[in-house]
């Protein structure tokens, strides 16, 4: 399954961003992901205008009708198919079609100053991921004191309080980007 995080980094650091996320995602990994990119499936999740199957670097040429909109090749398992001009299962008859998600194009507005993110845009995230070790915010999880240490607790029971405040992140985590990113568990 994958589910979208929103990740905070340190904005002034010499490392580059992917190994920052990577510091970041260490602490959850084969424990809630076995796998992660940034952007993916979220791609955009920021940006309510940006749609990442329009932007022309995430779209390529039909690969089953190879451009022509018309499926030629038989659809394996149907002895019945036969082609018809202007359709093709792979593009809508278009001749192209968005790439797969975790091939997209890396988008610039996955990476903001974490003092522009919104509670609006918080929603959209299964998880906000901390920069310390085991720092986590999530419909499973919910910070207790000291503020390090996270406890298992029962998300019926909590699922009104469990995600962070926008000004609350904006206030704890100064000088930070937050990082869309795609996990797979």
């Amino acid at each position: 399954m994958h589910y979208g995080n929103l990740v905070i980094v340190p904005k002034n650091s010499d490392k580059p961003l992917d190994e920052k996320v990577e510091d970041v995602m260490a602490s959850g990994f084969e424990d809630w992901w076995d796998w992660y990119q940034i952007g993916g499936r979220w791609t955009g999740a920021l940006e309510p205008n940006y749609d990442p199957e329009k932007d022309p670097a995430n779209v390529e040429t039909c690969n089953l009708c190879k451009g022509t909109g018309t499926r030629t090749e038989p659809v394996p398992g149907d002895p019945s198919w036969k082609p018809v001009q202007g359709q093709c299962n792979g593009c809508d008859g278009k001749g192209r079609r968005a790439k797969w998600p975790t091939q997209w194009t890396r988008y610039a507005g996955d990476v903001v100053p974490i003092e522009t993110v919104t509670d609006e845009q918080l929603k959209k995230f299964y998880r906000v991921i901390g920069p310390r070790p085991h720092q986590h915010w999530s419909a499973e999880y919910e910070p207790c004191n000291p503020p390090d240490v996270f406890d298992k607790i029962n998300a019926k029971e909590h699922a009104a309080t469990w995600r962070p405040k926008a000004a609350d992140l904006h206030r704890e985590f100064k000088d930070h980007l937050a990082v869309v990113v795609d996990c797979h568990n």
